[in-house]
């Protein structure tokens, strides 16, 4: 008996000492941790500040940067003091790493708050029509590939891209259709030209990847400098030289019948055209000096339509006075007819009289019906 309560007290000592040292290795886990976990608490708490100090520095940054902006200054000048446009005037403007980099520019009509402008690169003619107001400077109208030259102020408008915004200060900023933004980076750049230092505006484009193009802008002068990022390479084009009291030149090919009237022969005629000419009444005095009308025949209208044809309106006296036999009203015709549809680039001219269909005792032509343009004879 004894024994097996010796033996009882053994095994009971062992248990004790074995709860014990369990109890003792748990207390020191749980113990750890919470050792740990206050560690990743106080970690977690530390990188939340500073992703707090971080972001309250970032807003701060911009919030001041809007309060600079706010608070910068406005420039002296307004919108239409960086226009620049003036009658008979050709603004010169050379070129870095790229042909086309090079060009002009020239006024060819003015009208209210209206400006249509020409642009040749040498490669390409272009027309614009910008209009200024108070609040902006934009582009209304644009046609690409244009050698014709044409009064487009009262088109109707088809496009929309502000070039420069009031107030003019630094940050005023703008969308463009193409989801690009613009925004005013400087009002006063230091810009330097072969024929002197201007200060200017500077605009910036940025568009949907980062790419960033440069415009500058002086007051009196309009736009002196413009930085184009194209793959991987600045396209530059400054000032170079302003023309004034100058004349558009363009040449017209003027087609004629020969002497004996058997076929038709061509001239290449320099025509000058100054700010706010009107084309078909220039065209009208020169095709007299040709002999192309005569007799007091006017052309009362002269557009190339969005059909893609040309329409010429011409006086009722045209067949009495051009119209000389069959062969004489063919050459009177296509002296027109060739030399304007080459002009315009087109295939086709739709010949009225005075509002009227054409028609001779030789000739008649209904509603809608063209000549078209005829070189078959020429030599």
């Amino acid at each position: 008996m004894k024994r097996a309560l010796i033996v009882i007290l053994i095994v009971f000592s062992v248990f004790t000492v074995g709860c014990k040292s369990t109890i003792g290795e748990d207390t020191a886990k749980d113990n750890d941790n919470q050792v740990a976990d206050s560690s990743i608490i106080e970690n977690q708490d530390e990188k939340d500040k500073t992703e707090n100090t971080f972001k309250e520095a970032e807003d701060k940054a911009k919030e001041n940067e809007k309060q600079d902006e706010a608070e910068a200054p406005v420039s002296k000048y307004s919108i239409s003091d960086y226009i620049g446009i003036n009658a008979n005037e050709k603004y010169n403007y050379s070129g870095e790493n790229s042909e086309y980099a090079e060009y002009f520019r020239y006024v060819e009509y003015i009208e209210g708050d209206k400006f249509q402008i020409r642009t040749n690169n040498g490669a390409t003619e272009t027309v614009m029509v910008l209009e200024g107001t108070d609040n902006e400077l934009k582009i209304v109208f644009r046609r690409g590939v244009c050698d014709y030259r044409e009064n487009f102020l009262k088109k109707p408008s088809n496009e929309s891209e502000v070039l420069l915004k009031a107030p003019i200060k630094k940050g005023t900023e703008w969308k463009l259709s193409d989801g690009a933004k613009r925004y005013i980076s400087s009002i006063d750049t230091v810009v330097s030209t072969s024929i002197g230092e201007f200060q200017c505006v500077e605009v910036t484009t940025e568009n949907v990847s980062g790419q960033k193009d440069l415009k500058y802008y002086a007051p009196n002068i309009g736009l002196v400098k413009e930085v184009n990022d194209t793959e991987n390479m600045k396209v530059i084009s400054t000032l170079s030289s302003i023309e004034k009291d100058v004349r558009f030149n363009q040449v017209i090919r003027f087609y004629s019948p020969d002497e004996n009237a058997e076929y038709m022969k061509y001239e290449d005629v320099t025509i000058s055209f100054a700010t706010n000419d009107i084309t078909r009444l220039t065209l009208q005095n020169r095709f007299e000096e040709y002999g192309m009308l005569k007799g007091n025949v006017e052309i009362n209208s002269l557009y190339l339509n969005d059909d893609g044809m040309v329409y010429l309106d011409v006086t009722k006296n045209f067949v009495p006075e051009m119209a000389n036999g069959t062969a004489g009203e063919y050459f009177a015709i296509y002296d027109l007819v060739n030399t304007i549809g080459r002009y315009y680039g087109v295939n086709n001219v739709y010949m009225t009289l005075d509002g009227g269909n054409y028609e001779s005792g030789h000739i008649v032509k209904y509603k809608g019906e063209s000549f078209a343009v005829d070189l078959s004879r020429v030599q």
